[in-house]
């Protein structure tokens, strides 16, 4: 990941993912699409019915959506809830 791509990183198990990836996620969730390429919301069928959240490992059957991000990373809306409060107590300490 270069500089360009992100400020500051949330670390997961095995995976991070920085603060823009998180704004463009958070965007998916909110509009249904982004301006960044390569983010989309996977809500079941076909072959993305086996798809799980990269952080906490919970299938998407159980967490009803996932944001399918950059290097085929996916992320929960409990888990872009959580990488959104880190970095936000993060800037306001």
């Amino acid at each position: 990941m270069g500089k360009d791509q992100g400020r500051r990183l949330v670390a997961g198990p095995g995976v991070a993912v920085c603060d823009r990836c998180v704004g463009s996620a958070l965007e998916v969730v909110v509009d249904g699409a982004c301006r960044e390429p390569g983010f989309r919301l996977v809500d079941g069928g076909g072959p993305e019915q086996a798809w799980a959240c990269s952080f906490c490992r919970k299938p998407l059957r159980r967490v009803g959506r996932l944001v399918r991000g950059r290097g085929g990373i996916h992320v929960c809306g409990e888990c872009l809830d959580l990488c959104t409060e880190i970095l936000r107590d993060e800037a306001h300490p």
